[in-house]
Order: C-alpha cells, then structure tokens, then sequence
C-alpha cells in the first residue's frame, strides 16, 4: 500500500491494514496476518506512529524492528538511510519496551530468524530491535530518530511464532 497527497498535499494519514478472518474460522493453520512493515522519511523531530493488535485470549509474542543503518550497507544500499533510530512499545500512554541499538543480542538474531525476516549482519549497528510478549489488546509502536537523526526508516512489527 503506498499513501501520498494528490498534488503534493501534505498532512496526517491513517492507512489501516485488518486480517478479516472470523475467529469462529481460526484455527492454528489458518493463514493470516503475520507482518506489517512501513517504509518512511522520518524527519528530526518527527515521529512515526504504528498501532496493531493482539486479538484472541492467549498472549503473543512479537517482533518490533526500526532499521535504518542495515538499510545503507549491502544487500540495500539504500541512500539516506537513518543512522540511529530508536524504538517505543506502548500499551495506551505507558512505555513498555524500548530501544535504542539493538546491541547484536542472540535472542533477537533467531527471533528475526524464526519470523523470516532478513539478517541485521552487524551486531555493533544502531538499528533498534525488541521482542516482547504482549497480552491481547491494543499497541502502539513510536519510532523517531536518537539524537535528532533523520532518514528513510524501515518499521516492523511480526507475530513470532
């Protein structure tokens, strides 16, 4: 899904993206909704907002990934990557997970492993990566850039499996 202002316009956006698959028709094989992820310029002082929800009766796990830094190195090469993003799990206004430089931790290595997401190659880079295990309800993920860093940020969350 790409979103844009017709004719250069500018302003908030809501895109809105829902796994329809009626919970009377779930099973543990049921294909679904897996991964959402957001490709954005974030601005120095700006921040991006991703909300999502864990559904059902039973807590999920999941994996919040901002990458900007592996987005400038091979295979990417992407220009204007952000250096040093960070990342806020919410649940309502209060913070319950954080990071900033994922640090290369083994947990979060086979964690993107697990979910198919691709290798951050460089434990030392300062893509910012958290897994937590959330009760069903509704979350909001922040994303902005440390030290007032801007750049083309890619935003993940995925249900870890």
């Amino acid at each position: 899904m790409q979103v844009s202002g017709v004719g250069g316009a500018t302003g908030l956006v809501i895109a809105e993206l829902y796994d329809a698959t009626l919970t009377t028709a779930f099973t543990a094989t049921t294909p679904r909704l897996v991964n959402v992820s957001i490709l954005k310029q974030i601005d120095a002082g700006e921040v991006l907002t991703v909300g999502f929800v864990i559904g059902g009766t039973t807590a999920k796990q999941v994996l919040v990934r901002a990458i900007g830094p592996t987005l400038g190195v091979a295979p990417f090469n992407v220009g204007g990557a952000m250096a040093d993003p960070k990342v806020s799990l919410f649940s309502g206004q209060t913070v319950i997970a954080a990071n900033d430089n994922w640090g290369g931790g083994p947990l979060l290595s086979a964690t993107a492993g697990a979910v198919g997401a691709f290798a951050v190659g460089n434990a030392a880079s300062r893509d910012a990566i958290l897994v937590a295990t959330l009760a069903p309800g509704s979350y909001t993920v922040q994303v902005s850039g440390a030290n007032s860093t801007s750049g083309l940020t890619l935003v993940e969350v995925y249900e870890v499996p």
